[in-house]
């Protein structure tokens, strides 16, 4: 029994990706309102090279230092927390913080 049941949480972990947030920080290259999209780039830290990342902006979404998407603007410098949805294919924001909003 004790082996079926190992056999059973391992199969699990296998088999079921985990879905830990993870956070994007980086300058805004654009912003679609109409989508709910933000476009994120940074620099990878072992390549130097600039990458872009499109994020969704749900519902849920939660805003720190702007009230929504429509108050964030090319350039500024934001950290995403995202998750990622293997369904849709792609990363959707949890949470969204604009560095020095409001100085």
């Amino acid at each position: 029994m004790k082996t079926a049941i190992i056999v059973f949480v391992l199969w699990l972990w296998v088999a079921i990706p985990p879905c830990f947030p993870e956070w994007f920080d980086g300058e805004v290259s654009k912003v679609d309102a109409r989508a709910q999209e933000l476009i994120i780039t940074e620099q990878d830290p072992i390549t130097e090279d600039e990458e872009a990342t499109v994020i969704s902006i749900l519902s849920t979404t939660k805003f720190s230092g702007v009230k929504s998407l429509k108050e964030i603007k090319t350039g500024d410098e934001v950290s995403v927390e995202v998750s990622y949805d293997e369904l849709s294919d792609s990363w959707q924001a949890i949470s969204v913080e604009v560095a020095g909003a409001g100085a």
